[in-house]
Parts: structure tokens; C-alpha cells; sequence
């Protein structure tokens, strides 16, 4: 099998590939792209990685594949299958950022900036990287998700009746976006603690460039943290990290350990929603059901893919994560001592999946 440079109209993504039920025949060795037939593979689908936030173009990894002998191929959709075309996308990947103007480094002096010193050239050190839009008094080319003006945010706190003068603890600040409005509404303090390295660096040239005072940044697990018997906060902000979760059930049970008040945005499966999505149902392979400290539900596992490829991600670090059916989820908190779970916001057909945002409280 040989991958040709130039698209063609017989072409796949490497996901739908890996996915098609009716390419999975029989077993072959891991790590390698088998071809079917005679030619090429026809078009069935794209694995879009959140183009928005990539600003990549095409906003998808669609490899064009030349079939040079006949077989059936049978794939499972794990890392292992993914590895050789995520090696691809890193190095597409690198040619786009070269096409930016965003050199690779090849010598330390290649890091040392040159320019005059602005709060954009500290943006600039991981240009390309960032997801959010910065307050547009700052003047600052970054991402484009408003994650300083956040809507979803601002009505969180109203229904739980603000932070002011408030202990706060913040799971994946991602940028300092959140971090940034929950100090503006008053904290006493917020606790912010980020798992992926890259993104607390970004928090930290964040914290620098709007001078946040009442914010401590921390770079480490927080699931770690929380079975470290922490302290009590009068508040805690759970937005996007829950459906990264393998044990979603165990960090509500830590959470409930520690708060009384939650403000949680998450993913939760549907299994009509996703299978009737292209772009959502090759993510989802398989289902278990487990238990976790009395309470028994469901997992879905859910694999990031190509998504790993690229340097912006902003996900678990592992290869996959579980996401929880709604009604389970809800019933969670129940479990573990919430009385009071508000549904404040909620789209089944949100483009990565079907969302929503809870307010919780004992």
C-alpha cells in the first residue's frame, strides 16, 4: 500500500478506515495499514479535530490510499492501529506550522526571541497553540474560543450565588480563561491545577499579562491532589475535564468529599446521538459496565485518535476516556450526597458531542 501526496477522489480517512465494520474481516498484525481489493478505497468519512481550535486547513486528516494488492483487512480502533498515521499527522502538522512561519528550533539560540519585548511575543511562544480569545481591550492574537468572557460561567455563578470573599478550586484552568473570571467575581482565592504541561505554562503568561493576584496556578493530577485529603473550598469549577475521565464516577465521589457547591460542564453519551454521527460514532468502540463505590453504571469508551497528534490538546493524558450516559450521570451526585443537581444548560447536538452544565449542591 502506498499514500500519495495529492488527493484523489478515491480516499479515506485513516478512522473510517480502521472503523468500517465491513473492512474488519480478519486479524492482522498491529501497527500496520492493510488494503482491500484492487485500486483505491473509496471515500466514507472524516475525523474532524476540533478545526476551530486548530485552524488548520482542510480541518481533517483525509489520507488518499493506493491499493497495490488484494485482502481483506480487519482493525480495531486503538492506539496501537493509529500509530503509524499519527506519526503522518505530526509530520503534516510540522509543514503547516512551517508554512506559518513557525520554525522548528534546531539550535537553543533558535529560542531566544529577538524582538522587542510586548505581551504578544510571550503570546507567540506557543503560537498556534492556544484555544482562547484574550479580552479585546488586550489587543492579543491568540485563539477564538471566548473563554474570558464566558457566558456559561457568568450563569453558573448567579445560580450558586457567586464567589465573592469564596475559596475556589479549579480543575483544568486549561489558559486561565475561567481562572480569570472567577477572580473578577470576587474569590478569596482560587486554587487552579492543570495536568498538561504546556497548557500551565500558558496559564502562568496568562496570570502574568492581566496581573492576576488571587490565583495560584499549580502544575500536576488533580485526582491526585484529591486523594490527598485536601482541604475543604466553598467552591469548586468542574467545566471540561469530567468526560476526560476513565473513572468519571470516582472524581464526583472525591469531589463530594471536598465541596458543597459544584458548577460542572461536561459530555455524556447518547447512543442515538452519537451512532448517527459520521464525525462522533468510529470514537466510541466499545461499552462496560462497572461499579464504583456502590454505584453501579455504564462506561463508554471514547479514543481521542488524531487528536493526540497536534501539539494544542487539550484532553486527558492518556489515549482515551469514558463518557457517562446522562440520566447515570445525574444520578451520580445523587449518590454521593448532592441533593440538588440543576440542569442550567444543555445541547444533545453539540458538534463534539452532547453537553450540558449542572449546578450542584448539597
Amino acid at each position: 500500500m502506498t499514500i500519495s501526496s495529492h488527493p484523489t477522489q478515491g480516499s479515506m480517512s485513516i478512522a473510517a478506515l480502521a472503523c468500517d465494520p465491513s473492512l474488519h474481516h480478519r486479524p492482522l498484525p498491529k501497527g500496520h495499514f492493510y488494503s482491500w481489493n484492487n485500486g483505491d478505497i473509496s471515500f466514507c468519512g472524516r475525523h474532524h479535530t476540533q478545526p476551530a481550535l486548530l485552524n488548520l486547513h482542510p480541518p481533517d486528516y483525509t489520507f488518499p490510499l493506493r491499493i497495490e494488492h488484494s485482502g481483506l483487512i480487519s482493525m480495531k480502533l486503538t492506539f496501537e492501529t493509529i500509530k503509524k498515521p499519527l506519526r503522518m499527522v505530526k509530520r503534516r502538522l510540522m509543514h503547516q506550522r512551517h508554512d506559518a512561519g513557525i520554525q522548528p528550533a534546531t539550535s537553543i539560540i533558535d529560542i531566544y526571541s529577538q524582538n522587542y519585548p510586548t505581551n504578544q511575543e510571550a503570546i507567540n511562544i506557543f503560537r498556534g497553540e492556544w484555544s482562547s480569545l484574550f479580552p479585546a481591550e488586550m489587543n492579543l492574537h491568540a485563539g477564538t474560543v471566548p473563554l474570558f468572557q464566558d457566558d456559561r460561567i457568568q450563569l453558573g455563578l448567579r445560580e450558586l450565588g457567586g464567589v465573592a470573599g469564596q475559596t475556589v478550586l479549579e480543575l483544568g484552568p486549561l489558559e486561565g480563561g475561567h481562572s480569570y473570571q472567577l477572580e473578577k467575581g470576587g474569590a478569596k482565592s482560587v486554587l487552579a491545577i492543570e495536568a498538561n504541561t504546556r497548557a500551565y505554562l500558558k496559564c502562568l503568561i496568562t496570570k502574568e499579562l492581566i496581573g492576576m493576584q488571587r490565583v495560584r496556578f499549580l502544575c500536576g493530577d488533580f485526582m491526585e491532589y484529591l486523594s490527598s485529603s485536601p482541604p475543604r473550598f466553598d467552591f469548586v469549577l468542574c467545566s471540561g475535564v469530567l468526560y476526560h475521565q476513565k473513572q468519571p464516577v470516582e472524581l464526583i465521589h472525591r469531589l463530594s468529599q471536598i465541596t458543597d457547591r459544584l458548577l460542572v460542564w461536561t459530555h455524556y453519551f447518547d447512543e442515538a446521538i452519537i451512532r448517527s454521527s459520521p464525525q462522533l460514532s468510529p470514537k466510541f468502540p466499545c461499552s462496560e459496565r462497572t461499579e464504583y463505590a456502590g454505584y453501579a453504571h455504564t462506561l463508554h469508551r471514547q479514543e481521542y485518535q488524531l487528536s493526540l497528534a497536534h501539539p494544542g490538546f487539550c484532553g486527558a493524558g492518556a489515549e482515551h476516556s469514558n463518557w457517562m450516559e446522562r440520566s447515570e450521570l445525574l444520578q451520580a451526585f445523587h449518590h454521593f450526597g448532592f441533593k440538588n443537581v440543576k440542569v442550567l444548560q444543555e445541547d444533545p447536538h453539540f458538534v463534539n458531542g452532547p453537553c450540558l452544565m449542572m449546578a450542584v449542591t448539597r
